[in-house]
């Protein structure tokens, strides 16, 4: 078998500027299947588009994933569309319609009639269970190829797709191994990283190494390839250890591991709680900190205090501190730090100031300025960065560091 594969995406909305994700994280596993990716397509909910557009991935391709059109309206044309161009029927699947029609009733409502195409599978395909939505999908084989058909909505998307993984790398019995690492980090920018590992990057033929930089830090990404698993497994772990000798610290995590994920059991492993006051960030780093499950036993509180009203009302901020100072400052962010340590009565208080733009700033005192402070019994830790991006993205960064400067505290400990 050639094991080439392609992507068809559909979806009108896509063709107008709406961001598209699922093909990035399809490429991505089906590259570490052993697949040869050759095509992405978009396409928008037409019948004939999506017509065409299959009927050229079977003629080139033997694994053709399609995602979007599985859902209940008169565009989502997928399964009808699929079992056009394979010439089979469509045929109702009680099972499925069973199940559309609980996941309505365990929510006290009665299922519209138009979710009852969202049964209707091609004849002789096999279907995908969506643990999270209605829309099932399903997979069917034709001549030497596999068609798999998957709902358009990413968590829906990633989680069926995962479920029927193993059946493509059974499929391929006889591919190389091919395995991804990827290392996580943070505070150090991708120009150094760069620098400190370019000899690495020319590794040996059998790795591909790159990196991607956002703005939660630089991922370092580590390609395997061979024959033997024993033996690619091998030769990432002997550049991995490279890269954490010379990274050491900057390093947060592997693989999909965030940082909120990575703190949160720091903390709970030295039984630790944490208090998190926010100007800035608005909520960003409570959000992020409380979204990892059991979050509550080392989380105590969170509180906004965007106004200089409410940082000296809540938590007793001086104002004559902010008035000297301005709100945006040093002497500020410990005292707002200090502030949530108390009244949350934690180990831990961590505090965020600053401006996020696009607006505010002024001399002495730019966008993208933000104040991080963190205070134990023991400890007052402030510092001061400049980040350069939109309001969001300074947000984010903010968010990012201010979680960092928690991690690097609790392996310090």
């Amino acid at each position: 078998m050639t094991r080439r594969a392609e992507i068809i995406v559909t979806g009108s909305e896509l063709l107008s500027g709406m961001q598209e994700t699922n093909s990035t994280f399809l490429a991505e596993r089906l590259t570490l299947s052993g697949l040869e990716l050759k095509s992405i397509t978009i396409v928008g909910d037409r019948e004939e588009e999506i017509h065409d557009t299959l009927k050229r991935a079977l003629e080139r391709s033997d694994t053709i994933i399609i995602t979007g059109g599985l859902g209940p309206t008169e565009d989502d044309l997928a399964r009808k569309t699929i079992a056009k161009v394979l010439g089979k029927r469509l045929v109702l699947e009680e099972d499925i319609l069973e199940s559309i029609k609980a996941y309505f009733r365990e929510r006290d409502r009665e299922m519209p009639k138009s979710y009852q195409r969202q049964a209707l599978i091609p004849f002789g395909a096999k279907v995908i269970e969506n643990r999270i939505g209605t829309a099932p999908g399903f997979f069917i084989e034709y001549k030497n190829s596999i068609i798999i058909s998957l709902p358009g909505p990413p968590r829906e998307m990633r989680a069926m797709f995962l479920s029927i993984e193993p059946i493509l790398k059974n499929r391929y019995k006889n591919k190389k191994t091919c395995i991804l690492k990827i290392i996580r980090t943070c505070g150090l920018p991708e120009s150094m990283i760069n620098e400190s590992l370019k000899d690495i990057f020319k590794a040996d033929d059998n790795t591909d190494i790159g990196m991607v930089s956002t703005e939660f830090g630089t991922d370092i990404r580590i390609m395997g390839h061979g024959i033997k698993e024993k033996d690619v497994l091998t030769s990432i772990r002997l550049i991995e250890e490279k890269i954490r000798e010379r990274l050491g610290e900057y390093i947060y995590g592997t693989g999909t591991e965030s940082l909120e994920l990575v703190i949160g059991r720091l903390l709970r492993e030295k039984a630790i709680k944490i208090s998190i006051a926010e100007s800035c960030t608005g909520g960003l780093i409570t959000h992020r900190v409380t979204n990892i499950p059991g979050s509550s036993n080392y989380f105590e509180r969170g509180v906004v205090c965007y106004s200089n009203k409410s940082k000296v009302e809540i938590l007793n901020v001086p104002a004559n501190l902010i008035k000297e100072y301005s709100s945006v400052s040093k002497e500020v962010a410990v005292a707002m730090a200090e502030g949530i340590r108390k009244i949350g009565r934690t180990d831990l208080g961590l505090a965020v100031t600053g401006i996020a733009g696009p607006t505010g700033g002024r001399d002495g005192k730019p966008i993208g300025l933000v104040y991080i402070a963190l205070v134990t019994p023991g400890i007052t830790d402030c510092k001061d960065y400049r980040f350069i991006s939109d309001r969001e993205g300074i947000k984010t960064q903010a968010s990012q560091m201010a979680l960092d400067i928690l991690r690097r505290y609790l392996i310090n400990l």
